[in-house]
């Protein structure tokens, strides 16, 4: 008790909008280990549901070291030190020479290079002449979803 005093008493010495300060760097963490945490779901589950042995070795993989893999991965893509951004694309030469991810590269095969960048295009157009945030897109299901405003419980 005699630490949560001494903390409250210590907060308004700070200099102006340090609990708005802590607040949002206390949201960007949640929401980091959120995205590590559906990020190495979803690889567990479906990047990986097929990968049965190790290329070099030929023994096989087990769910430990599938998820200890997807850890390194989704921790590897959060860090902003190493990336700089949070909405820059990361080339595919990058995704495997670095992450060493096994990636199937269309960019030989130009049927199906023009249909996902008509995909793609179609999307960003529709995002951007909407002026919505992004798009929540499955295959079955699309929701547009508005821009944040940054705000806090409609206050800025």
């Amino acid at each position: 008790m005699k630490r949560l005093i001494w903390r409250c008493n210590i907060i308004p010495a700070r200099q102006p909008g340090y609990l708005k300060q802590m607040f949002f760097h206390w949201r960007y963490e949640q929401a980091r280990d959120l995205s590590i945490s559906l990020l190495k779901d979803w690889l567990v589950k479906y990047k990986f549901k097929d990968w049965n042995t190790h290329s070099n070795s030929g023994q096989p993989v087990s769910a430990d070291e599938k998820i200890k893999r997807a850890q390194e991965i989704a921790e590897a893509l959060s860090d902003h030190k190493k990336w700089h951004s949070h909405g820059r694309m990361i080339g595919i030469k990058t995704l495997i020479d670095e992450l060493r991810l096994k990636i199937e590269d269309y960019t030989g095969n130009p049927e199906l290079k023009s249909a996902i960048r008509k995909y793609s295009d179609l999307l960003l157009d529709c995002v951007q002449t909407r002026n919505m945030g992004y798009m929540f897109h499955t295959r079955r299901y699309m929701k547009p979803m508005p821009e944040s405003t940054g705000e806090i419980n409609g206050s800025s």
